[in-house]
C-alpha cells in the first residue's frame, strides 16, 4: 500500500486470465471495506499488478452502500454480528458459546443474530451449500435447540444457513 495525498493505493498481485473474469466491483468492494475499516473513510484506488507488481489495471475508488451487517463480537475464531434490537450481552453470549462448542479451529466462522417481525431470534450462519449438503438436517436441527437451550434459555430460534453476505438458502427452526 502506498499513501499519496489523501489517497491510498492499495496494489494486489493477480492472475491476470482469472482476473479478467471478475468483476470490477468485487475489487471496490475490497476497496471500500479496507477504506473504512483500516483508513477511516480515506479514499483507496486498487492497482492489479502481475507477480512483478507492474501494474496492469488501475480502478479509482468508488464509495460504495455496502451491507450494515451489525455491530461486530468476536471470541476466538467467531465473529458475531448483532443486528437492531438484539443486544450486546447476547451477542456476546452467543459467540463465547459458539467458541467453546466449536474449538480453535483457526479459520473464522461469521455468525450474525437477530430478530424478525415477530420478535423471534435467527441466527444465521455463513456456509458453504455444498459443504452444508453433506450434513443431515437433523444436524443442524439439534444445533438449533442446542443453541436456544444453552444460549437463549430455550426461547425457540432460527437457524439460517447463508452465503458470505448473510442471505439465506435454508431455515431449521429449534424444537423441530
Amino acid at each position: 500500500m502506498i499513501k499519496t495525498g489523501d489517497t491510498v493505493y492499495f496494489r494486489m498481485v493477480v492472475n491476470e486470465q482469472k482476473a479478467k473474469d471478475i468483476k470490477d466491483d468485487s475489487y471496490l468492494q475490497l476497496a471500500n471495506i479496507i477504506s473504512s475499516s483500516v483508513f477511516n473513510g480515506v479514499p483507496v484506488n486498487v492497482d492489479l499488478t502481475d507477480n512483478n507488481f507492474k501494474t496492469n489495471r488501475s480502478l479509482r475508488f468508488t464509495k460504495m452502500d455496502t451491507e450494515d451487517y451489525g455491530t461486530k463480537i468476536s471470541a476466538g475464531n467467531i465473529e458475531v454480528y448483532s443486528k437492531q434490537g438484539v443486544s450486546k450481552e447476547e451477542a456476546v453470549m452467543l459467540a463465547g458459546w459458539l467458541d467453546k462448542l466449536d474449538g480453535d479451529t483457526g479459520d473464522t466462522k461469521s455468525f450474525q443474530l437477530g430478530k424478525n417481525g415477530d420478535g423471534q431470534y435467527i441466527v444465521s450462519m455463513v456456509s458453504d451449500p455444498e459443504s452444508s449438503a453433506t450434513v443431515p438436517d437433523n444436524d443442524y436441527y439439534d444445533l438449533a435447540g442446542l443453541m436456544s437451550d444453552s444460549v437463549f434459555n430455550g426461547v425457540p430460534l432460527i437457524l439460517q444457513l447463508t452465503d458470505n453476505t448473510f442471505k439465506a438458502y435454508q431455515s431449521f427452526k429449534s424444537g423441530n
